[in-house]
């Protein structure tokens, strides 16, 4: 039984991931080049017309996304490694050790390392349709942009890791593990616009950036045993 729920805890938001992909190409002309269109038609009066290039506060945003995650991992880290010299902070060495790790891996190494690097999809500023001087590719299509590609979004990523207490709180503090639930898909889902304005990524881009995170951050919670479940004997 424990088995099937976190099966299904993992397969849940990659279906949902998926099925937001299928329908926004079912139901649409390709809604990803679509949208990049008609934000790149408002922004005539910007840089390369990708409006958040240069308008307030999108440049801001742009350099203050990652900063949030930065602080709460450093954070974690000097929890982490205090709790070896501390007793009373030992009990916060498992939770502390996921955000160090949900970080490394989820924004760090799947999406940077793994997926930006090899997967190649061309980012709307480089279209030729833009101004640039390469051809798009689907979301499911491996692309020629090269590395750090525009799938999936390196900078909503790590803002969408601020929902990482979320998995420390959602067994025994529900309502607080919401809360940071939303705050993390927010303050993504703002960073994600910001890219999208400044042509440097599609809408699935984002969607998937929160999916990556997401699911390895279901991933670590489990293997870490964050909700509860204590050591089998013996081990």
């Amino acid at each position: 039984m424990k088995y099937s729920r976190n099966i299904l805890a993992l397969l849940v938001p990659f279906a949902l991931c998926a099925l937001a992909t299928l329908l926004i190409h079912m139901f649409t002309d390709d809604f990803d080049l679509t949208l990049a269109r008609r934000i790149a038609g408002t922004g005539h009066m910007w840089p390369g017309n990708w409006p958040g290039l240069k308008g307030y506060p999108w440049p801001i945003l742009y350099r203050l996304a990652p900063w949030p995650a930065i602080l709460v991992g450093l954070s974690a880290l000097l929890i982490l490694l205090a709790s070896w010299f501390r007793p009373r902070l030992h009990d916060l060495r498992r939770p502390a050790l996921f955000l160090v790790l949900l970080l490394a891996l989820g924004p760090g190494l799947l999406v940077n390392v793994i997926f930006k690097d090899n997967y190649g999809r061309v980012r709307p500023s480089e279209l030729q349709e833009f101004g640039g001087d390469l051809t798009y590719s689907h979301v499911w299509e491996f692309g020629n942009g090269g590395h750090n590609s525009s799938f999936p979004s390196g900078h909503a990523a790590i803002a969408f890791y601020l929902m990482a207490p979320w998995f420390l709180y959602r067994r025994s503090n529900r309502p607080q593990g919401l809360f940071f639930l939303v705050v993390g898909l927010a303050w993504g889902s703002l960073i994600g616009a910001t890219r999208m304005l400044q042509g440097g990524h599609y809408l699935t881009d984002i969607l998937w950036a929160a999916g990556m995170v997401y699911l390895t951050g279901e991933i670590l919670a489990q293997v870490l045993r964050l909700d509860g479940e204590k050591e089998p004997q013996g081990i």
